[in-house]
């Protein structure tokens, strides 16, 4: 605004609405409204028109003041003398601070406003983006508002001003930049610089919410504080950029972003939930130069879009929950690091390459899904429950395969139910590795579950009474131990033995009073079907153990030295459909100790190759039994022990012993005769 002689001349807004002059002349103050009827000129009034309506304002001052202060009501009052002139320049850019915008052929018009109030303009007139306005009274804490007015380029950059001159007051193109040059810029602030036109790419409600126009993207500048008290989103695939020594401290408040989030600062969370809603296409999250990262809760949501929400360039810590409602989730070779819950109601979690990885230090829970989810590779570590449900929903490893550990302290419980949901279908797919802190923690199943491959690593796997079917390798390791009571376990799969289908290794335990367990697959060269390793101990007081199908050689390979520390209960040899041929490895170290009974099933021949055995129930031979000059104990301490061939095709022995220890056991032949290659010892018990 400029002073003549005899007139008094304002710049007048180019827009609809009122636009406010501040006009100081002597000591007088003047408040002057120009309405619409002088939009796109000046407005000119002679001087004493001008002071007849100064005198009017201070008679209304003193009014106000006389009664209660209302003066101070007035819109932006201010003295005079409190406030300093600067200027305020920069440069208009058609994105994130690239290319300038090239006002040459049409001169783009950018306006500035303090507190909310219209003070300046000026041109962009040529390709350099260059846009500069003077002499503008302000004080510390004004908010300066800037933006390109009534073009097709639209910008926004509000900043908390600190009384001094700024020649670095940039526009971008599509962007809301928001800055404090002293202090933090918050969402009351970016309230009080919205002087209602529509070319402010944002609005802010009652509660200091802040919604972001669609398509536009929060840019915090480098070096300043955003502390919006109040909620954030942005629309229309919107990001939030945090710059490089920028601060957002969100303080517990929920932020909304439909575009991509790209942290180069400091995002301070305060527990607050960061939800990443858009409806299509690709949102990436990236805090490659971040100083600090970390997320609290975290929710997937594209609204039944189409939308990935992908990790880009760094791994994202969530210091609570992370769920998934809608849209895919893709960890992109990268790492997602959550203290809390997993928890997956709709969407899909895609993970596809060797080095994808989540770690939950709480429940993994899966509900729901987007269409089939599929899993093909990467690493899931789990510390808490594991609880998959409802159908098609989780499916580990169709390709590269997946390892799902469940680890961490204390007791956990694994449930899978829904149709098609499993860990792994094929014997190379994917791997449960049980992998507990302590060799006391427990995982207990609570439902069947289906996988390929099963380590037992640390901790105890108790089966409780569902059955665990796993086609790949069963390993049991070092501070692990099974315990079952009833139900199953059933590993391995047909001609399938990259090593031994059934292992224990030395540490491993068991406490097995009931069940089955049934074996499938080759004899593995050096460690056979079931390899007991010296050093473990397999000494279950009930249950069975059973090789299965169709492979036509299968073998028992007992390297344990120590004979106490080894016994099956009930053994079981065939499956009375597949021609099965199972035989003691020629290197086990102990004999083949059957607590319980013996059974060759009628498809299945028995070859010890000369090694020992003692059965301390009864023997059931149904088709065909090599001795190969060993030595077959009948050991039972009491009742009966039956021996029966009589469906055998096959059935010498070469030695037989009969000794009850003392007891008052009885071996009894039933159906068929015995007979006995050599000789028959019996040194307490009688044969009947």
């Amino acid at each position: 605004m400029s002073f003549g002689s005899s007139n008094l001349i304002g710049h007048v807004k180019k827009t609809g609405h009122y636009s406010k002059a501040l006009v100081v002349r002597n000591p007088a103050l003047v408040y002057h409204k120009v309405t619409s009827q002088h939009e796109g000129g000046t407005y000119v009034t002679s001087y004493s028109d001008f002071i007849k309506k100064i005198r009017i304002t201070q008679v209304v001052m003193v009014l106000a003041m006389f009664i209660g202060g209302i003066i101070f009501s007035l819109p932006k009052l201010q003295f005079a003398s409190a406030a300093t002139d600067i200027n305020f320049s920069g440069v208009a850019y058609t994105g994130e601070g690239v290319t300038p915008l090239d006002g040459t052929a049409v001169n783009k018009t950018v306006f500035l406003s303090v507190n909310g109030v219209y003070t300046g303009t000026d041109e962009i007139t040529d390709n350099t983006g260059a846009w500069a306005i003077n002499t503008v009274s302000v004080n510390t804490g004004d908010i300066i508002t800037i933006y390109l007015d009534n073009e097709t380029e639209e910008a926004t950059t509000v900043m908390v001003s600190n009384e001094t001159t700024q020649t670095n007051v940039d526009l971008y193109q599509n962007y809301v930049i928001v800055r404090a040059d002293t202090g933090s810029i918050s969402n009351a602030n970016l309230d009080t610089g919205d002087d209602t036109d529509d070319d402010i790419k944002y609005s802010v409600d009652v509660s200091d919410n802040i919604t972001i126009d669609s398509g536009f993207n929060l840019h915090i500048w480098t070096g300043d504080t955003y502390t919006p008290a109040g909620t954030v989103t942005t629309q229309g695939s919107g990001d939030v950029h945090v710059t490089s020594s920028a601060i957002f401290n969100a303080a517990g408040y929920t932020v909304t972003v439909n575009g991509s989030w790209d942290n180069d600062g400091t995002f301070t969370h305060g527990d607050n939930t960061v939800t990443f809603n858009g409806s299509s296409g690709t949102q990436t999250i990236d805090s490659t130069d971040a100083t600090t990262d970390n997320f609290y809760d975290v929710v997937i949501n594209d609204g039944g879009g189409t939308a990935t929400i992908q990790l880009a360039n760094t791994n994202i810590t969530v210091d609570n929950d992370l769920t998934i409602t809608d849209g895919i989730f893709e960890t992109n070779s990268l790492q997602a690091l959550i203290a809390g819950n997993f928890e997956k109601t709709g969407g899909n979690l895609k993970m596809d390459f060797w080095n994808d990885y989540i770690d939950v230090d709480g429940n993994f829970t899966v509900s729901g899904n987007d269409g089939s989810q599929v899993i093909d590779a990467g690493t899931i570590r789990v510390a808490g429950d594991v609880a998959i449900s409802n159908d098609n929903t989780f499916q580990l490893g169709a390709t590269n395969g997946t390892d799902l550990y469940m680890d961490g302290t204390n007791d956990a419980n694994l449930s899978i139910s829904g149709a098609n949901n499993h860990l792994g279908t094929s014997a190379q797919d994917s791997e449960l590795l049980i992998q507990k802190t302590d060799s006391t923690d427990k995982i207990t199943l609570l439902t069947d579950v289906n996988g390929s491959r099963l380590s037992l690593n640390e901790g105890i796997v108790d089966i409780n009474g569902n059955t665990a079917t796993f086609s790949g390798l069963f390993r049991g390791n070092s501070g692990a131990s099974l315990t079952m009571a009833s139900g199953g376990l059933v590993v391995g799969s047909n001609a399938y033995c990259p090593a031994a289908p059934f292992s224990i290794y030395s540490g491993f335990t068991e406490n097995i009073s009931g069940g089955t367990i049934q074996v499938y697959g080759c004899a593995h060269a050096t460690n056979g079907t079931a390899l007991f390793s010296d050093g473990s101990v397999f000494t279950p007081a009930g249950g069975a153990f059973q090789f299965m199908g169709t492979d036509a050689a299968s073998s028992i390979y007992v390297a344990e030295t120590d004979a106490a520390d080894f016994n099956f209960w009930n053994l079981t040899l065939g499956d009375d459909t597949n021609a099965k041929t199972v035989e003691i490895d020629t290197d086990s170290a102990v004999p083949i100790d059957v607590n319980g009974n013996l059974t060759i099933s009628s498809n299945a021949t028995f070859d010890s190759n000369g090694k020992p055995i003692e059965v301390s129930g009864s023997w059931d031979n149904n088709n065909v039994y090599t001795h190969d000059n060993n030595t077959v104990t009948f050991n039972g301490s009491s009742g009966t022990q039956t021996i029966d061939s009589t469906d055998a095709t096959t059935d010498n022995f070469y030695d037989v012993v009969i000794n009850d220890g003392g007891g008052t056991g009885t071996a009894q032949l039933v159906g068929t005769d015995i007979t006995v290659d050599t000789t028959s010892r019996s040194p307490t018990a009688s044969l009947t």
